[in-house]
């Protein structure tokens, strides 16, 4: 019998979303390439969308995650903060953590056939 533990990790701020995986792989993505259209497409969500996301990241975090320049011919840029950066370390290490615990949880309890 295989066992699965399935979780969800998000930040809170004033008891609202502020950060989840949708927003940690944006961000994640505007690391390698600065456009907001690019990010969006390498994360399969439409541009709406992840303006969106980043939009109220930036209104709800007590300092600016993002900084958006709009775009044109040349199109914009989206350049991700020192505090951004923060952000996104906070997530990834906090959800490396639990993946660990609940790996060890698993292995411990996991029920055997004898």
């Amino acid at each position: 019998m295989e066992i699965e533990i399935k979780h969800k990790i998000w930040i809170e701020s004033n008891g609202e979303l502020l950060m989840g995986r949708g927003h940690a792989e944006l961000l994640q993505a505007l690391l390698s390439d600065p456009s907001l259209t690019q990010a969006a497409k390498k994360v399969k969500i439409s541009y709406s969308k992840a303006w969106k996301l980043m939009k109220l990241l930036n209104e709800k975090a007590e300092k600016p995650a993002v900084v958006m320049a709009p775009g044109g011919k040349q199109g914009g840029k989206t350049t991700v903060t020192p505090f951004g950066h923060k952000l996104l370390n906070h997530y990834w290490e906090t959800h490396q953590k639990y993946l660990t615990f609940l790996t060890e949880e698993v292995n411990q309890s996991h029920p055997t056939d004898d």
